[in-house]
């Protein structure tokens, strides 16, 4: 039993480092969407991506999040292919990593000269002396500047979403284009599992939309639109964005402290049964 708690707890762990990883992104998100609205609601999902399949897992991750945007949208998923007005495919990807180099030159200090100050008094009853004190101090400034060179890395990230018209398509074996919604950031992170809710939450409002030309785009990945796309769901009784995983915990805690509570019971029958 104490094995299976601890097990838990390592999990719910693991699953909050990687909510901080995401927390310390920030994205900047380009939408170019298409199409036209025929009011086609009804859909299924399918992998765009060459050689994915429907039971592929990170396809299933990646739909999951799409088919909660959708449903905010008001698409609706159909039971069966046969219900469905448009098939809506999906595909993602992330590029090679990009290398840029920049150089930068930052000024230097140090000593420039000297400056001499002199001091002169009268001496004397009726000044008939004079006194005189110099004093040499050092100047400093800009002597000149320093040249730096560095690089960074970053990686160009995308998902496409292109709906087609089944209702054609079933009538005539013809591909007609609905919609097609292209988001793509580039940024620091190779990782397409972090961006892709962070990129897909930010341009979420134009998807199947026609935007009528590039729209840029910013969004951090505390924002709780993104726990929306997971599935953390704002509850009032959570009193936060985060509740369902904070409630998740509280109940963790309660299984272990009850587990606690069986083990010794379990322990004071067998010094009883001694």
């Amino acid at each position: 039993m104490r094995n299976r708690v601890i097990a838990l707890i390592a999990a719910l762990a693991l699953l909050s480092g990687c909510v901080a990883t995401s927390a310390t992104l920030h994205c900047s998100v380009q939408v170019d969407s298409i199409g036209r609205n025929d009011g086609k609601k009804s859909y299924v999902l399918l992998p765009g991506n060459h050689g994915v399949s429907p039971q592929d897992m990170q396809y299933l991750e990646f739909a999951e999040y799409v088919k909660r945007v959708l449903k905010k949208q008001g698409f609706v998923e159909a039971g069966t292919s046969n219900q469905a007005r448009i098939a809506i495919f999906l595909r993602y990807g992330i590029g090679d990593p990009k290398t840029h180099h920049y150089t930068y030159t930052v000024p230097t200090f140090g000593q420039t000269g000297t400056q001499t100050t002199t001091n002169a008094w009268a001496s004397g009853s009726f000044g008939g002396f004079a006194s005189y004190q110099s004093r040499t101090t050092p100047t400093y400034g800009i002597t000149g500047t320093q040249t730096y060179t560095g690089s960074y890395v970053t990686y160009t990230r995308y998902i496409i979403l292109e709906a087609i018209d089944l209702d054609v398509y079933n009538s005539n074996q013809t591909i007609q284009p609905v919609w097609k919604t292209k988001i793509v950031s580039t940024g620091s992170s190779g990782d397409l599992r972090a961006v892709f809710p962070i990129i897909l939450a930010a341009s979420q409002y134009h998807i199947g939309r026609n935007t009528e030309s590039i729209i840029d785009l910013d969004i951090s990945g505390d924002d709780p639109r993104i726990d929306e796309i997971k599935g953390f769901a704002f509850t009032e009784s959570s009193g936060s964005s985060y509740g369902n995983r904070i409630n998740s915990r509280k109940t963790l805690e309660k299984y272990s402290d009850d587990a606690d509570e069986e083990e010794s019971e379990d322990e004071d029958l067998d010094d009883e049964d001694e």
